[in-house]
């Protein structure tokens, strides 16, 4: 009986731990991507959530995915600047293809993609509109890979 005991504590303690980290680093990604939205929202581009999901192709801490208007970015929340400038190098030029844990992976992109990063998140953009190309590339530098009109 004291050793069910035991163990019933000790796999309580454990859980407890293991939702605490979740909640931890669930916290750690909405104070990230809230910081670089709340710039977006200072640069006339206002920002609401629409989901966290997780993603197939990078490896983040976690995504999080925001309408800007009638178009969507997502946000893609990583512990420090190293790992995402990793996940980063695994781009191509053009967004496609990345290289990943089996090699290459041929992406196939619905609108325009555009990748652009801040310190520790990537910013992905699907799409065309000049205004939200024109903002990001004013508060982010020049998209790391994507959708180039110069590009063959």
């Amino acid at each position: 009986m004291k050793k069910t005991t035991i163990a019933l504590v000790v796999i309580i303690c454990i859980a407890m731990i293991a939702i605490s980290a979740v909640v931890l680093i669930n916290l750690f990604i909405d104070s990230q991507a809230s910081q670089l939205t709340a710039r977006l929202n200072t640069a006339d581009l206002p920002t609401s959530l629409l989901d966290a999901n997780a993603d197939i192709i990078f490896s983040p801490l976690g995504c999080r995915r925001y309408s800007i208007g009638d178009e969507w970015i997502r946000l893609f929340v990583y512990s420090d600047s190293a790992s995402a400038q990793a996940d980063a190098s695994r781009l191509g030029p053009s967004g496609s293809p990345y290289i990943g844990v089996w090699g290459f992976t041929a992406i196939s992109w619905a609108k325009d993609p555009h990748f652009y990063i801040e310190d520790n998140i990537i910013i992905f953009y699907g799409g065309s509109n000049s205004t939200l190309l024109s903002g990001f590339e004013n508060l982010f530098g020049p998209q790391f890979a994507g959708y180039s009109s110069h590009s063959n």
